[in-house]
C-alpha cells in the first residue's frame, strides 16, 4: 500500500509542477518565485482551514452564564 500512495504523491507532485510551470511562463516570472508564491498560499489556506475549525468548535461550546474574574 505504501508504494500506492507515494505513485500517487508522486502524480500530485508532478502535476503541480507542471502547472507552477505553466504560470510562471505565462507571467514570465522565474519558477522559483511562483513555486514560492504557491507554498506561502499553501500556508495561508492551512491557517485560514485551521481557523475556521476553531470558530466552528467554539460555536459547538456551551454557552458560559457566568462571568470570569480577572486576577490582578
Amino acid at each position: 500500500m505504501y508504494e500506492d500512495e507515494q505513485a500517487g504523491v508522486n502524480g500530485e507532485m508532478r502535476f503541480i509542477t507542471l502547472e507552477l510551470m505553466k504560470i510562471a511562463y505565462e507571467k514570465n516570472k522565474p519558477f522559483a518565485e511562483v513555486a514560492s508564491e504557491f507554498i506561502k498560499n499553501v500556508y495561508i489556506f492551512e491557517k485560514t482551514i485551521k481557523g475556521r475549525h476553531r470558530q466552528k468548535a467554539e460555536s459547538r461550546m456551551p454557552a458560559r452564564n457566568h462571568q470570569i474574574k480577572k486576577k490582578f
